[in-house]
């Protein structure tokens, strides 16, 4: 169960620290394409966290013993 979380804040580690990287901080007027492109961008970045929700659901039962 360490391995798994661990692993776990590994992951949501790196995500936080992809987002800070990578995401669309800001947008421009007359650049729907790129806006568009940052839009998607941060979809990604929420099923991401979706994705991680559901591990930490997952693990919850494992969890109740502490």
């Amino acid at each position: 169960m360490d391995n798994t979380l661990d692993d776990y804040k590994k992951e949501v580690l790196e995500n936080k620290s992809n987002f800070k990287q990578t995401a669309p901080f800001s947008v421009e007027k007359g650049m729907e394409t790129e806006n568009e492109k940052a839009l998607l961008r941060l979809e990604d970045f929420k099923n991401a966290c979706l994705e991680l929700k559901q591990k930490e659901e997952d693990m919850k039962p494992g969890l109740e013993i502490f």
